[in-house]
């Protein structure tokens, strides 16, 4: 060790050599020793900073790789995290311009059904203004209709006041077709009172009238019909030359021709609110054996397409037809309600009877699975509410301001409900299967211009999600139509002395109208048969 020796040199030079008295021998040992002490401590002392400067420099040396580590993991996270966002930017970018071409597609397609429904709409109309007469467009038709001895029809409607159309507005005043369309054919041009030219017999018997006079006794209805069924083929002779075939009767009760035995009427045209091609026997058994049943077999139909016409009921609120005629409605903030800020998705106020075949069990389930909905609106009344003062007001009311009208059925497959709604701007959605709606045979217009169907099964478990599918556009178009075709379901009082070969203006044809040109064609497709008939009577 250079340093060593170096300090040796100077400590022993630093001592006199030359000595006489000897003293060199004895102090050069010591001095030694203390020298080697001194370098030892200085070695330990140097091995002790170099051992604290190498932990210094491990330590530091930990901490800068601890450091780039951490940098490193920094680094590697920061690109990952990069690279997640660049993935997440090009996804959006991605979704974002898929959402732009899927808005601007439907967007196109939103104009172009608009205007599909415009040209639908505007087709409809020429369609029906082309009707410009009866006359013209159908063969004329001649009626002969039975001066019936007055227990048939004045006496009735005497005794039970309610059932004349034009009475006050009342639980009965749906049922009062069958009295509106007695008069109108007396005033009408269509009538003769030559039976010899007649296409038509029409026998008036104020069925619905009379069962309600007498707390709904079927049995004693079906022996009242039978007594009118006997005066007319005992005191006239036009029922047996063709079995009656050509002759027609209006039962505007809930179960159509069903309250009537149907023997006598097999072959007769039925003018009837009932139209229920599907099994009935269930609920109208259910029904009947609340008044005491009926002597009438409920597994025969009650309906034939082929020869019967099916009826809308009547509406006699006026309130209906001044919205109908233009009035706005007001909602309970008295706030205008215009066809776009209809507040309720859909809406149902009716009676919910417990018995399963009440309503094939709809009405329960609403409900129960509707109670507290923010957007679908059911309200359970029971029947005799409908006397209530404030009750008529609030029905309107909630139809005003929901976009759909429910029509589930009652104890009858039909109700007063979809017709109302119609005037009232809210489309009706028809809940009954196997069910054919008024005037449908005509093909003049199409219910799916006005109002949507929807099956009893999906009605009962899929009713909302069903409704919030349906397009805005297709919401647009029927609300749209309900403006054009209201009258069509309507009984309009002014037309009695109207004549069949007047001009018709499509904006003011009403149901008597369309009855005629479903008469019309009932005599073109039966004319032969009659003919047949008449000539093997010897007619």
């Amino acid at each position: 060790m250079d340093w060593y020796k170096q300090r040796c040199r100077r400590v022993l030079f630093a001592f006199p050599f030359r000595s006489q008295n000897g003293v060199l021998r004895v102090a050069l040992p010591a001095l030694l020793a203390v020298c080697f002490c001194y370098v030892l401590l200085s070695y330990h002392r140097e091995t002790r900073r170099l051992q604290a400067a190498l932990v210094d420099a491990k330590g530091h040396l930990q901490q800068a790789t601890s450091m780039a580590l951490l940098t490193k993991a920094t680094h590697t996270e920061k690109s990952a995290r990069l690279q997640e966002l660049e993935v997440e930017l090009k996804s959006f970018k991605e979704s974002r311009t898929l959402e732009q071409l899927s808005f601007a597609r439907e967007q196109l397609t939103h104009k172009s059904e608009l205007e599909n429904a415009v040209k639908l709409k505007k087709n409809a109309e020429e369609r029906l203004k082309s009707l410009t007469t009866l006359g013209e467009t159908f063969p004329d038709i001649k009626i002969y209709v039975y001066d019936m001895p007055p227990k048939f029809t004045s006496d009735v409607t005497d005794k039970n006041p309610s059932c004349l159309y034009d009475s006050n507005i009342n639980w009965q005043s749906m049922y009062s077709a069958e009295t509106f369309i007695h008069d109108a054919l007396i005033t009408s041009s269509v009538r003769t009172t030559n039976a010899s030219e007649a296409n038509l017999f029409f026998v008036p018997l104020y069925s619905s009238c009379y069962l309600h006079g007498q707390n709904t006794d079927f049995k004693k209805l079906q022996l009242w019909i039978r007594e009118g069924h006997e005066f007319i083929t005992v005191h006239y002779p036009f029922w047996n030359r063709t079995n009656g075939v050509d002759h027609f009767f209006v039962f505007s009760h809930d179960l159509g021709a069903c309250v009537a035995d149907l023997t006598p009427f097999r072959n007769s045209i039925v003018l009837s609110t009932f139209a229920d091609l599907g099994p009935h026997q269930s609920y109208m058994e259910a029904y009947t054996k609340l008044y005491g049943g009926t002597n009438r077999d409920l597994s025969l139909p009650c309906f034939n397409p082929w020869k019967d016409i099916v009826i809308p009921p009547m509406i006699s609120n006026p309130k209906l037809y001044a919205y109908a005629r233009g009035g706005n409605p007001v909602n309970s903030k008295g706030e205008t309600i215009s066809v776009l800020n209809r507040t309720v998705l859909a809406s149902f106020r009716g009676a919910v009877l417990p018995q399963p075949q009440y309503s094939r069990n709809i009405r329960q389930i609403w409900a129960k699975q509707f109670l507290d909905d923010p957007i679908i609106k059911i309200t359970n009344i029971h029947p005799k509410q409908g006397v209530v003062p404030g009750y008529v007001h609030e029905y309107i009311r909630e139809m005003q301001e929901s976009v759909f009208c429910l029509s589930p059925p009652g104890w009858a497959p039909w109700s007063l409900r979809p017709w109302e709604s119609i005037m009232l701007g809210c489309i009706p959605v028809f809940i009954t299967d196997n069910v054919v709606l008024p005037f449908e045979t005509l093909r003049l217009f199409s219910f799916n211009d006005i109002s949507f169907r929807i099956s009893e099964e999906v009605a009962k478990k899929n009713l909302k999600e069903t409704l919030l599918r349906i397009p805005k556009f297709e919401i647009e178009r029927r609300q749209a139509n309900l403006k054009v075709f209201w009258r069509l379901f309507t009984y309009q009082r002014k037309r009695f002395a109207r004549r069949i070969t007047d001009p018709i203006n499509f904006k003011e044809m009403d149901s008597f109208d369309l009855i005629l040109l479903e008469l019309s064609r009932k005599v073109r497709l039966l004319q032969p048969t009659i003919d047949s008939l008449k000539r093997l009577q010897g007619a």
